[in-house]
This record gives C-alpha cells, structure tokens and sequence, in this order.
C-alpha cells in the first residue's frame, strides 16, 4: 500500500510539473488574441525625447536612446551590462580610491571581454577631460557622489546628466 501511495504521489507531481511547462495558448478563453510585444520592437516605437527627473529633482531630457553612456561611478555598471547597454566608459575607482582593472575581476571580466570601454580613472576625482574625450550621450552617476556639486555645471555642459539614489533605505 505505501509503493502504491508513493507512485500516485510522484504520478500527481510529474503530471503538476509538465502541466506548468507547457505553453500558454495565445487565444484567450473569450477568444481575443494575445499580441506580445518584444522589448526590441517596443524600443523602436518608443518616443523620443524623454524627460526623466533624477535623484536631485534635476529634470533629464534625452533626445534621443543614449549610445554613449559615460558612468562617474561603476556601482550601475552590472545594471547596463545585465539590459544588454554597457556603457563606453566608467570610472572604477573604488570606495578606497584604488584603481581596480575591471578586465581581471571575476564578477566582470566575462561581460568585459570584447568591450572597448574607457576608464576614466578614480572615481574619487571627477576627470573632466576624460569624460569629455569618451564623448558621452548621457552622463549617469549618484546623488551622493563626493565632489559632483563643483563640477556639475561643467558636466551638464558636455552631456545630459542623470544622479541616481544608490543609498538602500
């Protein structure tokens, strides 16, 4: 009887399993069709420009997708590389303000392999020049970032700028 109990048990959850495998029809049951859009297709007919207002109340407008993103700080580089938008150059200086080569870290070395992008030294200091030369679309960085409000005029000058509450609250 228990080889029996045991057999219905692990019957019902295989049935469970490949029932949730399946896929879901694309007719609803009122027999509307679903349309699903991929995210491709949605960033082509997405509007541009875009107005954004940042971590500082400063109101962001992007005329059109950022090609180029130049980061101040690495703490948003995993997020453009996870959406598929590594930026074309960061500053990768450290909370200790040790430069760390990006290529030979483990977390990110496999991300980095074929990408070209340009370090702007420490972050600890805000390379003017340097972010400049990378030629940026958008600048993106943190509200917190120690010595952005002497440099921020200058920045909004080269590219649009957009500060972001990395603080977890």
């Amino acid at each position: 009887m228990k080889k029996v109990m045991i057999l219905f048990f692990l019957t019902t959850l295989l049935i469970g399993g490949l029932a949730g495998c399946r896929k879901p029809s694309a007719e609803h049951t009122d027999g509307t069709t679903e349309v699903v859009q991929s995210s491709d297709s949605h960033e082509k007919t997405a509007s541009w420009p875009r107005t954004i207002t940042d971590a500082l109340g400063h109101e962001v407008v992007l005329e059109k997708k950022p090609e180029r993103i130049t980061l101040l700080r690495s703490f948003y580089l995993e997020h453009f590389l996870l959406i598929g938008d590594p930026p074309t150059a960061a500053a990768t200086g450290n909370v200790l303000g040790e430069v760390e080569a990006l290529e030979q870290s483990e977390m990110y070395a496999p991300y980095l392999k074929d990408l070209a992008m340009i370090n702007l030294g420490s972050a600890r200091e805000i390379n003017l020049e340097a972010i400049l030369e990378s030629a940026p679309d958008v600048i993106v960085g943190t509200s917190a970032h120690g010595g952005l409000d002497r440099v921020y005029d200058q920045l909004v000058r080269i590219a649009p700028v957009a500060l972001f509450d990395f603080s977890v609250s």
